[in-house]
């Protein structure tokens, strides 16, 4: 790992609301290579100064679920397990060559892959981040509706500073309705927090901003006896697919 941050992909996944896809964190090389994975992934989350990065770690608004739940401790795990059976060994691991290990050993029903497991993608260079992005557009999947192009779900909270993953990635927008209306404009497929259902617009930047259907399925109990909606069954969150904006509720 010679580059400053580097990505790290697994090839499984129990994460209820994506489903059993691939999922690639980003952090810090150094860190990553000390076996502190959580760590590494906050230094990634430091270059897009994203607010809700736990509060002890400089976060504006904190309360990030990827720290405080599963995934922190998915990936230190991960990270500890590639250490241990060797790269050429492991599902994953890291750079463009993880990521395709991840993909060639994930589930046979996986129609998408996860960015941003934890850490934030920005950290990445514009080359890196393209490689990746490559690798995933790359590769075909078989769904219910025929071969599809492997969908790349991604969120960046450093849209302003980074704005060459316009096309990879979804600028994620906490509580700035403003903020995601200018996003917008200027070209991004925005991801909107809001913090009850009730704050959700119907339009951002003039085009039409939709409640996460996981969500949505969730908290309204709508749709009672059709299959459960994921990330995986979505696909939304692809920068790269023309679509309405997505608005999610604090979680």
């Amino acid at each position: 790992m010679s580059a400053r941050f580097e990505s790290f992909a697994v090839a499984q996944s129990e994460n209820g609301k994506t489903s059993n896809i691939p999922q690639v964190a980003f952090g810090s090389s150094l860190e990553f290579a000390a076996l502190r994975a959580i760590d590494a992934a906050a230094e990634a989350c430091k270059v897009a100064a994203c607010p809700r990065l736990p509060k002890t770690r400089g976060g504006e608004v904190g309360g990030c679920y990827a720290f405080r739940g599963h995934g922190g401790m998915a990936v230190a795990a991960a990270v500890k397990k590639e250490r241990r059976v060797g790269a050429e060994n492991y599902d994953g691991g890291y750079g463009v060559s993880g990521l395709r290990r991840a993909l060639q050993a994930a589930s046979r029903a996986a129609a998408a892959v996860r960015f941003g497991w934890i850490g934030d993608p920005s950290a990445l260079t514009q080359e890196q981040m393209r490689d990746l992005a490559h690798e995933v557009r790359s590769t075909s999947v078989v769904t219910r509706r025929g071969p599809r192009q492997m969908a790349l779900l991604s969120y960046t909270h450093n849209a302003e500073a980074a704005p060459w993953l316009r096309d990879s990635c979804l600028a994620s927008v906490t509580f700035d309705v403003g903020k995601a209306h200018e996003l917008a404009r200027s070209g991004w497929k925005v991801a909107l927090e809001v913090k009850r259902l009730e704050d959700a617009p119907t339009r951002i930047g003039g085009k039409t901003a939709i409640g996460c259907p996981e969500q949505v399925q969730k908290l309204r109990g709508a749709n009672a006896g059709l299959p459960k909606v994921t990330c995986n069954t979505c696909r939304l969150c692809d920068a790269g697919v023309d679509g309405p904006h997505i608005v999610f509720f604090s979680h």
